[in-house]
């Protein structure tokens, strides 16, 4: 059973009870767990914006919701849009790109992370 389907059929009783039983150690850990993930999540941006080729879209994002004053979940979708598209675009072979179909054209092979 999922835990949020348990949690609503048991009630709030019971999950306040779940949480009184974690006081001491496990409630000081998930304290410390939850304090270190914004950090974690800047850390995550920052390496991102640090590659190469990504800077320009970060930029382009930040203009867009800051001086043009467009609305931050317009800009996500219109990033997802083009994200999926460039994607798209540079994981083709040249030979493929300009035949316009990807079949048959061995995949690109490369030793990069690929976050």
């Amino acid at each position: 059973m999922y835990r949020p389907t348990a949690a609503t059929y048991f009630g709030s009783t019971a999950v306040k009870g779940i949480i009184d039983s974690l006081t001491g150690r496990p409630l000081t850990v998930l304290t410390v767990i939850g304090g270190l993930l914004p950090a974690l999540g800047i850390a995550m941006n920052l390496r991102a914006i640090g590659r190469p080729g990504t800077l320009l879209f970060f930029l382009v994002g930040f203009i867009l919701v800051v001086y043009l004053k467009l609305p931050v979940i317009a800009v996500a979708v219109l990033a997802g849009v083009i994200g999926y598209f460039y994607t798209m675009l540079s994981n083709q072979t040249p030979q493929a790109a300009a035949a316009g179909d990807s079949g048959g054209a061995a995949p690109i092979e490369d030793d990069e992370e690929d976050f």
